[in-house]
């Protein structure tokens, strides 16, 4: 696959810097549509008590902001399992690079929930 050789740790320590840019570009995404989500919330809810409370026009303005509500959460799911897709891949990627560099005895679970000791209670 390769031409030359790569050294893993070095492949990794690229993979993994490229994951957390990743984390951080769509960190950002959430945060603007979780802004964008309330500000429209917010223009719904205005529209709603303008038009319900003193009648300045029909309530049927209303679908707009909703509408785009609706659209903005359905991109704002795409982007947050994207996201944590991404999370998890940085994970997998410190992980790698603590085995790599010996570093990994103890942390993660030990394996003594699988072990079974008749004397102990469940």
């Amino acid at each position: 696959m390769y031409s030359q050789r790569v050294q893993a740790l070095a492949e990794y320590v690229q993979r993994l810097k490229q994951r957390e840019k990743t984390v951080t570009h769509y960190d950002s995404i959430h945060i603007r549509l979780g802004n964008l989500r309330l500000a429209l919330a917010l223009v719904a809810a205005g529209m709603a008590w303008e038009s319900l409370r003193q009648h300045l026009f029909s309530p049927w303005w209303i679908l707009f902001p909703v509408g785009a509500f609706v659209a903005v959460v359905a991109y704002y799911s795409r982007i947050l399992r994207v996201r944590d897709l991404a999370q998890r891949a940085v994970a997998f990627y410190k992980s790698g690079l603590a085995r790599i560099e010996n570093r990994w005895a103890g942390m993660k679970q030990s394996g003594e929930r699988f072990s079974f000791a008749p004397w102990r209670p469940l």
